[in-house]
């Protein structure tokens, strides 16, 4: 498939997203939070990496919150958009956040320090497009492709079925998750 079929994959699902009502994206969210929640590479992590949600992804939240409260480090990802990379920064509370690069919110850093990325566990990578690789089409920034690269821990995405295609061409520089969550 060409960049263009990459693009259609990625208009088509944020077509499909953003049709879902608020109480089915808040059902699968739901359903994603219990599946991840009962994983052992979850249960096993002590630092997790993971984004703040924006509108038409799964609820990050309740996943956040529920880490926080079992006492695991939570760390979210400040976009550096002059070099296209991400620096995570512990997350001590679900309000300790400010909209930043591309309007998505991001932890507020005035008093925290970055987190070297080896010492994340788990990193849980969000996504549009999955393949049965477990390659993934994002919002085609290549953020987490780069970070991917040289990433040591487990990566995993949570997927709705929807999600799935058998397959779709991988460009040099894509980066598949380790795991892939995939509910109904």
């Amino acid at each position: 498939m060409s960049e263009q079929s990459k693009y259609q994959l990625r208009k088509k699902q944020l077509e499909i997203l953003g049709n879902l009502t608020e109480r089915e994206r808040a059902e699968i969210s739901y359903a994603l939070h219990n599946a991840l929640t009962k994983a052992p590479v979850y249960k096993n992590a002590a630092i997790i990496g993971i984004t703040l949600a924006q509108s038409h992804e799964w609820h990050t939240d309740l996943i956040i919150q529920e880490a926080l409260n079992e006492g695991k480090k939570i760390v979210v990802p400040v976009c550096e958009p002059k070099t296209k990379t991400m620096i995570f920064y512990p997350l001590s509370s679900i309000d300790d956040v400010a909209p930043g690069h591309f309007n998505i919110r991001e932890p507020i850093v005035d008093h925290v320090t970055p987190i070297d990325k080896d010492k994340i566990d788990l990193l849980i990578v969000p996504g549009l497009v999955f393949d049965e690789a477990r390659y993934r089409i994002g919002h085609g920034g290549g953020y987490y492709d780069r970070f991917l690269a040289t990433f040591s821990g487990v990566s995993l995405s949570l997927v709705w079925k929807e999600q799935m295609v058998k397959h779709f061409d991988h460009e040099y520089f894509d980066e598949p998750v380790d795991q892939l969550i995939i509910v109904e």
